[in-house]
């Protein structure tokens, strides 16, 4: 028997039965697709052209910018510190600058910093400057008790001591070693006197000591301890 019922009847009852479209068939409405932009849970953000989308854990250009320029100048002190204390002599700023991959005068002032840093340690090495060269040495406090490890060392240990600290004051009286040796005094000054590590001249009833060039190669940077 055919379906005698009306067509509009027959058409809404299989309309009803249709099955529901599952959510991956449903079509893209405002704000679904590319044209509306991304569906991001109706947080109201705009897809729309020209948009810019920046993720959340970036950092603007001008932050990072000056956080690489911190790095590099930390990097180049750092650089500086190492060239010092591997060369174990003294280092001209050119040669300093070319190493850390910068101007001569920054390296200059990479160093007077490096110097300040040590100073606020108080500890047994120090960085010492002139108008050419920087270094990384041994107080001259502690320079006779560690001078054996040294090149070209051929000076007693009592020798040593009395250099030591003819060196820490720049210059001494050789009437004023009494009051920190004793027993033998002289023998050892002529020691010193011999290799060549310190002068001896006339002052009145004594004589005047004082550090000479070959120390400052051996031991420490030419000039500092007269200095001191």
């Amino acid at each position: 028997m055919q379906d005698e019922r009306p067509a509009a009847i027959a058409s809404e009852e299989e309309e009803e039965e249709a099955p529901e479209p599952l959510p991956s068939q449903k079509a893209d409405g405002p704000g679904d697709g590319p044209d509306g932009g991304p569906d991001d849970g109706g947080d109201g953000f705009d897809g729309g052209e020209g948009a810019e989308i920046i993720p959340r854990n970036s950092k603007p250009a001008l932050e990072q910018t000056t956080l690489g320029e911190q790095q590099k100048k930390v990097d180049s002190l750092r650089v500086i510190e190492a060239a010092l204390f591997l060369g174990n002599h003294p280092v001209a700023y050119p040669e300093l600058a070319m190493m850390a991959h910068t101007s001569v005068k920054n390296a200059r002032t990479l160093c007077q910093k490096l110097l300040e840093e040590y100073a606020t340690r108080e500890g047994a090495v120090e960085v010492v400057l002139n108008e050419r060269e920087a270094a990384i040495q041994v107080k001259p406090a502690y320079l006779s008790s560690v001078a054996s490890l040294s090149k070209q060392v051929e000076v007693s240990r009592k020798g040593m001591r009395m250099l030591g600290l003819i060196a820490k004051k720049g210059k001494l009286l050789q009437s004023e070693l009494k009051k920190y040796f004793r027993g033998e005094i002289y023998a050892y000054i002529h020691e010193l006197k011999e290799l060549g590590y310190v002068t001896s001249a006339k002052h009145g009833s004594t004589r005047l000591l004082k550090p000479t060039e070959k120390f400052f190669e051996n031991f420490q940077m030419a000039g500092e301890a007269e200095g001191s």
